[in-house]
């Protein structure tokens, strides 16, 4: 994925959550958390 980030050049990443806490999110894992502590341009996360 950062790959594309960085040959279109875009500067902007908006993902989705579904807001699960605690144990859920432990056991689920969260692509959005990934993404967020790595990704090199600004990622808004909504709910």
């Amino acid at each position: 994925m950062f790959d594309a980030i960085d040959k279109l050049g875009i500067d902007l990443v908006i993902m989705g959550s579904h807001g699960r806490r605690g144990l859920q999110r432990l056991l689920l894992g969260s692509q959005a958390s990934a993404v967020l502590a790595t990704s090199k341009v600004p990622v808004p996360i909504v709910k």
